[in-house]
Parts: C-alpha cells; sequence; structure tokens
C-alpha cells in the first residue's frame, strides 16, 4: 500500500515526528511518501483532502467540542474543499459515531455523570 503523508515543512516538529511515523510506517511493509510543503499549497491539499496522512493539532476545549469535528454533517467529498482544517478536513463518516455525538450534544456539560473523564488511564 502507497500512502502519502503531507508534512508542513515550516515545522521542526512535524518533521521531526513525520521522520519517527514513516520509518515505522515503512517497517510495517507500507511505501509511504513524506511529502513536505509550505503554504498556500499545503493547506489547499488538505482541505481538499489530497493525502493519506496528516498530523492535525486541535486546540483544547471540551471533550463534545473535539469529537464534533468528526461528525459526519461536517463531511465533504474529497477534491470539495472542507470548510476549515478541524471541521473534517480528514473525511470522517461513521454513523455509529454521529449517534454518540448527537447524544452528548443533549447532555447538560454539566451532566459529567453521564460522560466521566478518568486521567489515572483504564
Amino acid at each position: 500500500m502507497s500512502l502519502t503523508y503531507l508534512v508542513d515543512s515550516g515545522s521542526t516538529e512535524e518533521m521531526k515526528v513525520s521522520a519517527v511515523i514513516g520509518d515505522q510506517l515503512k517497517a510495517a511493509g507500507f511505501d509511504v511518501k513524506v511529502q513536505p510543503m509550505s503554504s498556500p499549497a499545503l493547506g489547499n491539499a488538505i482541505l481538499n483532502g489530497e493525502y493519506d496522512i496528516k498530523l492535525h493539532s486541535f486546540c483544547p476545549g471540551t471533550i463534545y467540542d473535539n469529537l464534533w469535528l468528526f461528525h459526519s454533517k461536517n463531511y465533504v467529498p474529497l477534491g470539495q474543499p472542507a470548510p476549515w482544517y478541524e471541521r473534517n478536513s480528514f473525511r470522517y463518516q461513521n454513523t455509529a459515531f454521529d449517534k454518540i455525538i448527537d447524544e452528548m450534544e443533549a447532555t447538560a456539560p454539566t451532566d459529567v455523570a453521564r460522560y466521566p473523564i478518568s486521567t489515572s488511564g483504564p
């Protein structure tokens, strides 16, 4: 399997991480092309879904706020620009996941018993 891994050439961190991930994928038998790019070409490629792998960072927020970004209602087909990098530019669709996010949306943020968060691990 061949994969194109887009990397922000202006980010020292992404360049270092891409070398490690690229090596790990190659060791697992994948044909990985690490492709450093800069904006505006990088931004256009991300928003149009013209990649197989891209390291995305998310701003902190509530669990719902972050998971909502993966909801299918934010989906656009490849070739059509995503509305923003964090709003499903990765083209994820999963109806079972959407139901969970819809339920979370209808749940008050103060209802922490419904969606407990553990920082101590599984």
